[in-house]
């Protein structure tokens, strides 16, 4: 549908995807408590090219514990992507969260979330060649929002993200 990812044999505009997403990056400082119903995301809890929910630790932070940390709540439709160790695990926010800072999260604008999520997974070869490692690997906010992302056209994103969506339902039917 959309050729070869990486070498873009169809040959698409390429953007920074700092340039078609608004980012989030979280600061360092791990909450004290976690007593409330917002969930607290870490990479283990990415429900992979999925939606991810909740924790499955069943972490969650009250609006007091987020504004301790000095966090943001990552809004729903967010794409999430680990940038620690495995880079480029991915997924999309099915709901408000806040995110540990092992997770970069992307506020699509003029591209589709569910197309950037499997395009950002094809990417591995841009992220370990640009990824510093002392004892894991690890990519800072410069360089994830530097990624490289090809343009098809949005109608062509949509078609392949409805596509998407009709072979999840049948997924789930099946199970």
């Amino acid at each position: 549908m959309f050729g070869e990812p990486v070498l873009n044999t169809k040959g698409w505009d390429v953007k920074a995807v700092i340039d078609v997403c608004d980012c989030m990056v979280p600061g360092r400082d791990k909450p004290k408590s976690f007593t409330g119903d917002i969930p607290w995301i870490t990479i283990e809890d990415l429900i992979i090219n999925g939606i991810t929910f909740k924790s499955k630790s069943n972490l969650g932070l009250t609006d007091d514990e987020i504004n301790e940390v000095k966090r943001k709540k990552v809004p729903e439709g967010s794409v999430l992507m680990s940038c620690v160790g495995n880079l480029g695990i991915c997924s999309i926010a099915g709901r408000e969260m806040i995110i540990n800072q092992q997770l970069h999260s992307f506020q699509c604008k003029n591209i589709n979330n569910i197309f950037l999520m499997y395009y950002l997974g094809f990417r591995k070869d841009y992220m370990l060649s640009k990824a510093s490692s002392t004892t894991v690997l690890y990519m800072n906010k410069s360089i994830c929002n530097s990624i490289p992302v090809y343009q098809p056209p949005i109608e062509l994103q949509n078609q392949f993200a409805e596509f998407v969506k009709q072979i999840d339902k049948l997924k789930f039917v099946l199970r």
